[in-house]
């Protein structure tokens, strides 16, 4: 099983780099997904980062982190952000060798809540298409992965499997896979619905954390309910990444979220 963790830059203010890398390793943590964030850190804290990757050979996934930067959502996307995707690319070639190094990277698909879903479609191939090309032109041994999102939050591209389904073959490149959030599924049916077919072929790997009275991104071990779709994810060697995000008692929370996870078998 290849186990990942989503890496929390805030994480290094209580804990020094090689510590935190130790323990990644002591508890069998193969896989980090970065959202590298060049609006509140520099490249060279980056650099740091993989340079400590390397040494102890984890791999690494990203996720744009349209979160704290509009320019990289893709509702916002339009001809005078194509440079600044770019220069972002440029940037994380520069720190990760994208050229030699081989990753994932997690996108949001458009949302429709002011825009039909036909134009968010369109907005989000849009996007796909412009970043296979930049990836294709600059060798970037990249794949490009659009979330299974939670349809009881936003009208987004992502909540529905027919909407992947469509895109998938629309664009039909091996180049763009799926990220199966577990939790933003179980949301979306009420149960664990365990993907198959074309879904199922396409998936890189899949996210998965706790949730909570409208919370998200907490202690999975108290979700049981997402147990099966955990086993499922096993049974059919796609890797798994714990999405847990910054908190009191992070470290402990992590500790035993990972436990949970190679425990259910």
């Amino acid at each position: 099983m290849i186990l990942g963790i989503t890496f929390e830059e805030k994480i290094l203010k209580k804990i020094k780099l090689e510590a935190y890398v130790g323990l990644m390793n002591s508890y069998g943590i193969t896989l980090l997904e970065f959202a590298p964030n060049f609006i509140d850190y520099d490249t060279d804290f980056y650099i740091k980062i993989f340079q400590e990757l390397k040494e102890n050979s984890l791999q690494f996934n990203f996720h744009l982190p349209s979160f704290v930067d509009e320019r990289l959502s893709v509702d916002n996307f339009k001809e005078a952000h194509k440079e600044y995707y770019k220069d972002y690319f440029i940037k994380l070639n520069q720190i990760f060798n994208l050229k030699k190094n081989s990753a994932t990277v997690v996108f949001h698909g458009a949302k429709y809540e002011d825009n039909t879903k036909a134009d968010a479609i369109n907005k989000t191939l849009s996007v796909i298409n412009f970043l296979l090309k930049l990836f294709s032109e600059n060798n970037y041994q990249l794949t490009l992965s659009i979330e299974t999102l939670n349809k009881n939050k936003y009208k987004i591209i992502g909540d529905s499997r027919k909407d992947l389904k469509k895109i998938l073959n629309t664009v039909d490149s091996p180049k763009l896979k799926i990220c199966w959030d577990i939790t933003h599924d179980f949301l979306n049916f009420g149960e664990v619905h365990c993907p198959e077919g074309k879904i199922l072929d396409a998936i890189s790997h899949c996210h998965v954390h706790g949730f909570k009275d409208n919370q998200s991104h907490l202690s999975l071990s108290e979700n049981p309910q997402f147990f099966p779709a955990i086993k499922f994810a096993k049974k059919n060697n796609i890797p798994i990444n714990i999405e847990l995000l910054m908190q009191d008692n992070y470290i402990d929370i992590l500790k035993k979220d990972i436990l949970t996870v190679q425990s259910i078998s």
